[in-house]
Parts: structure tokens; sequence; C-alpha cells
């Protein structure tokens, strides 16, 4: 455990100025968002379903970028070529598994911060509103940050090839031009989704179309595919950085 602590916390000291500007800048998203729910009255239905849709979008941005900085490429890697350290790894004790294990848990500890940051979010926004859109938050969330770490994958596994500094930015934009092509094909690929309404004609928020998107993305069939697709991502990340460690040449 020694061993991973170590390069834990070796990760984590390098990225620290950019893990502290992601979890300000987020938290300060969060607290307009959330000084903008509490200004509703919710003296009529249209009041409801007014704050209804607002905090559906602001969930939804929230949740994006949350995945999207829990997931996202830390620098470390970079910083690591960039002093070589890389090279003094090879004649240290920890094989590529472990170096592996060490880059999952330091994903997963950014997963788990961000993580707690939209639920923070959803949880005030609950307690202020009466509207529950946890589910569907996480689910966004969890979603958000599988494109995330799978552009982290083909970025990581690309780049991991670099032995110098040329060589990474050469890399570094093969990779970005991969994650891109991936994620074009992922934008063409058609999704017919056939929904009756999730809320029950009569409640107030009846016929508001971003709020019953909310309710679908926050059923558990969704929330099955949002968790299978992080550990289907997370999986090829792992496996990913597995074979870049044990391919690299000292």
């Amino acid at each position: 455990m020694k061993m991973y602590r170590s390069l834990i916390y070796k990760s984590f000291k390098i990225t620290r100025r950019r893990d502290k500007l992601f979890i300000v800048l987020i938290l300060l998203i969060a607290t307009l968002f959330s000084m903008v729910n509490v200004s509703f009255k919710f003296d009529d239905s249209m009041d409801i379903n007014e704050a209804a849709s607002l905090i559906c979008v602001f969930s939804f941005i929230l949740a994006v970028l949350c995945g999207m900085c829990a997931g996202t490429n830390n620098g470390t890697y970079k910083t690591d070529v960039n002093t070589g350290w890389d090279h003094y790894i090879k004649v240290l004790p920890p094989t590529a598994v472990q170096q592996t294990v060490a880059d999952i848990l330091i994903k997963l500890i950014y997963v788990l911060i961000f993580g707690l940051i939209i639920m923070m979010y959803v949880i005030i926004a609950n307690n202020s509103t009466g509207i529950d859109i946890i589910k569907y938050a996480l689910n966004v969330f969890l979603f958000a940050t599988s494109l995330s770490v799978l552009a982290d994958t083909v970025y990581s596994f690309i780049a991991m090839f670099a032995k110098n500094k040329l060589q990474l930015r050469l890399m570094g934009l093969a990779a970005i031009v991969c994650a891109g092509l991936i994620f074009k094909a992922i934008g063409m690929m058609k999704i017919d989704i056939n929904m009756g309404s999730p809320v029950p004609f009569g409640d107030p928020l009846y016929g508001n179309t971003a709020y019953e998107l909310a309710m679908f993305i926050g059923s558990d069939k969704v929330t099955f595919i949002s968790v299978s697709a992080f550990a289907v991502t997370l999986g090829l990340y792992f496996l990913a950085l597995w074979r870049s460690h044990g391919r690299r040449e000292p």
C-alpha cells in the first residue's frame, strides 16, 4: 500500500494547482446555480415548471462539467516525460500492473470528488425546491465521465509511446485526432427512443419536456446503462495503460 500511496501522492502533488482550479470553478458554478434555485417561490404551476426546467438544465451542465473534470487526462504523464521520471521509474520496484492500478485509483478519486460535488448540488436543489433529479444528474455525470475516460484512454495509449518532448507533442496531436474521430463516429450513431411520459397525468410537471426527459434519464434502465458504460470504459482504460506501461522501454 505504501507504493500505491507514493504514486498517488506524486500525481496529486504534480497536479495540485490544476485540481484546485477545477474544483474552485465547479464550486463557483454550483453556488451560482443554487442561488438561482432558491429564488423561486412556487406560487403557481408556471413557477414550478420554470424552476424544474432550469434545475434540469443546470444539473445537466454541472454534471457534464464534473464528468469532464473527473475523466479528463490530468497531464501527469506529460510532466513525467518532461522531467525524465518516465525513464527513472523503470529502475524502481513498481511493475506495469502496479502503475496501472495506481492510475486507476487516481481516476476513481477524481470521480469521487466531482461526483460528490454534483451530489451536493442536486441534494440542495431537492431540499429547496422539492424537485428530485438525483438519479438523472448522476446518470448524466457517469455518461460524461465515461466519454471523458474514453478520450483519455485513446490519448494515454498513444502518448505513452513518446520518449521525448517532440514525440510527446506529435503523439498527443495524433491522440487528439483519434479521439475526435471516435466521438464523431459516436455522434453519427442513431438511437431511437420510444417513451411515454414518465410523469403521471395531473402532475404540475406533466408536459414539461425537460423534466420528463430528466425522469427518463433517471430511470433504472438508464442507470444500468450508465453504470455499465462507466465500468466498460474504465476497463478499457486499465487495459490501455497496462499495455502502455508494459511496452515502454527504459
